[in-house]
């Protein structure tokens, strides 16, 4: 082979390599096959699957558990399987809602709300709070002080935001109710403890 082909040859090679480094330098995320992953969409869609599970084991209205399953199949779910392909439990919670949205009455009334001791589960101060504490919770297990730091804040701010209207949270379960005062504490803790690793 002349010289010349050789050396064109051994050019391509580097570049493929190159660019083949460089599509592959998160590759690891592809082989999550289980388990809870520190993704901010991961813990909002694992928020609105535990949701979902809830609303039925409690009979909620079907047109609105439907629609709940609908926006996990449309919105959040696809864009976490592609990015977390292998992951075993982003699968089943598609086959669930996808097998929910296939049960659901076309005809069910459409003008019910949450029964009030759920109504829980749809005040976003409450979902941000728990996404956040787990977030939180990663970031320490991750010694990622700054993020951790930054989770702890906007989980106790959301919590702050449910106690200074405690009227919202009338109807609430009383553990709920509870969970909300002492997270409050622990978020604080937590932020406080960041601050001194950062």
């Amino acid at each position: 082979m002349p010289l010349r082909i050789l050396k064109i040859t051994a050019v391509a090679l580097f570049l493929l390599t190159v660019t083949t480094a460089r599509a592959s330098l998160y590759d690891d995320e592809k082989k999550i096959t289980a388990g809870d992953i520190k993704d901010l969409e991961y813990w909002h869609a694992k928020f609105y699957q535990l949701m979902l599970e809830e609303a039925i084991k409690t009979h909620q209205p079907e047109y609105k558990v439907g629609y709940l399953a609908e926006a996990q199949i449309e919105n959040a779910l696809p864009a976490l399987i592609k990015k977390y392909p292998n992951h075993r439990e982003l699968q089943k919670w598609m086959q669930r809602c996808e097998d929910i949205v296939k049960r659901v009455d076309p005809n069910a009334d459409q003008t019910l709300d949450w029964k009030p001791d759920f109504a829980y589960w749809d005040y976003e101060c409450y979902r941000q709070a728990w996404v956040n504490m787990n977030l939180g919770r990663m970031g320490v297990d991750g010694r990622d002080w700054p993020d951790a730091l930054s989770r702890f804040r906007w989980a106790g701010h959301n919590l702050k935001i449910l106690l200074d209207h405690d009227e919202w949270m009338k109807n609430w379960p009383d553990e709920i109710v509870k969970w909300v005062k002492t997270t409050k504490d622990a978020a604080d803790d937590m932020e406080s403890d960041m601050r001194k690793k950062e």
